[in-house]
């Protein structure tokens, strides 16, 4: 009885580690799409890659490429150019009703002529759709409080990887 046990705990272990294999497939190749999108300016797919709520709250998609336009513009301003953006490990996949959530650290990585700068971010990634493709919500300028004003579902398990 004790060997069914096991075999059947390994079973499902395997199967969990399954799944956040494919999901770290899908947040890598979302990733990809979305600084793609952010470094050759495609402020539209950037725009539709963030999540809706926060889209919506930013007072809809042209609002929020404003917004974006903005802060890329304040970089701008001093000289620096955002050259690339690097993800780190994700934390652990927290699933809520509304959707999965984790967050992504990341290095934004920006040039002032020679000078290379390193900027540590955050990002909230979520997904609709059982982990099959991924919204990212920037939370560089973001604290707690604000982040449920965007998404009042957020799930403050998460909070402890922003530190």
């Amino acid at each position: 009885m004790k060997r069914i046990v096991f075999i059947f705990c390994m079973v499902l272990a395997l199967q969990a580690r399954s799944q956040e294999v494919q999901y770290l497939r899908e947040i890598n190749t979302s990733w990809n799409v979305y600084k793609e999108a952010l470094l050759s300016k495609d402020y539209v797919k950037v725009a539709r890659m963030s999540h809706p709520m926060v889209v919506e709250k930013s007072g809809g998609e042209v609002y929020f490429i404003d917004d974006l336009l903005f802060d890329i513009g304040m970089y701008e301003s001093i000289g620096l150019q955002i050259k690339d953006l690097y993800p780190k490990t994700p934390s652990t996949i927290i699933s809520t009703e509304e959707e999965l959530m984790a967050i992504l650290p990341y290095e934004k990585i920006l040039f002032k002529g020679e000078q290379r700068i390193v900027e540590n971010n955050y990002m909230l990634i979520t997904s609709q759709d059982e982990g099959q493709s991924w919204y990212f919500f920037d939370l560089s300028k973001q604290d707690e409080e604000s982040i449920k004003i965007y998404l009042p579902h957020y799930d403050e398990r998460l909070s402890v990887f922003l530190k």
